[in-house]
């Protein structure tokens, strides 16, 4: 499959949907990314966008360093704790 291009970057898509399925497939993914903790998602948004343009290193010892502050999350802790005993959301499966 041909790489999607969107405003300069080329990325691979992750699913193909149905005509017509990508806003309510979007929906559903993004329901669930939401029940993440919300220090994650907000740990993951600003390395993504403090790290454009840094060489991939530097990128990813940025990530590690934001994705490390949010184990002082009460929340974060809560949450790894579950993971760690086995309680883990289903992955989502391409429809």
């Amino acid at each position: 499959m041909p790489p999607v291009c969107h405003r300069g970057a080329i990325a691979a898509p992750q699913e193909v949907v149905a005509e017509g399925q990508a806003l309510p497939r979007a929906l559903e993914l993004a329901a669930r990314i939401a029940e993440y903790p919300q220090a994650s998602l907000r740990s993951d948004r600003q390395a993504a966008r403090a790290s454009f343009g840094l060489a991939l290193d530097e990128g990813l010892l940025l990530e590690r360093r934001l994705a490390a502050a949010t184990l002082q999350e009460p929340e974060m802790a809560e949450a790894l704790q579950r993971f760690a005993k086995g309680d883990r959301p289903e992955p989502p499966h391409p429809p």
